[in-house]
């Protein structure tokens, strides 16, 4: 999240002046994700949705406004400890299962 408050910063972005589109794709990327990654410290399950699907939703808009998805595997890779916060729910909820023995 700092690297895209980096980016942020440096690129003198102003969310009051942006269009229609990069409006939409600044509400899921960074802001989603970084919403979804904060959440996912405390209800993994949850916040690991809401950063999957605001992902996703950038990916849409993007493809919506655009003649193609965006280069690169960047905004997968910033998303990707989502990953890790999937396969943390997934074990605590394998875990507190009662065992048949």
């Amino acid at each position: 999240m700092g690297i895209l408050l980096l980016f942020a910063i440096g690129e003198g972005a102003n969310p009051f002046q942006f269009n229609l589109r990069d409006g939409l794709l600044f509400c899921f990327f960074p802001v989603g994700v970084c919403l979804g990654m904060i959440a996912a410290w405390r209800w993994e399950g949850a916040g690991a949705g809401v950063t999957v699907g605001s992902l996703a939703g950038f990916y849409l808009v993007h493809r919506l406004f655009s003649p193609g998805f965006p280069r690169g595997l960047a905004f997968a890779v910033i998303a990707s400890p989502a990953v890790l916060f999937v396969g943390c729910w997934f074990w605590t909820r394998w875990r507190a299962q009662p065992s048949a023995d």
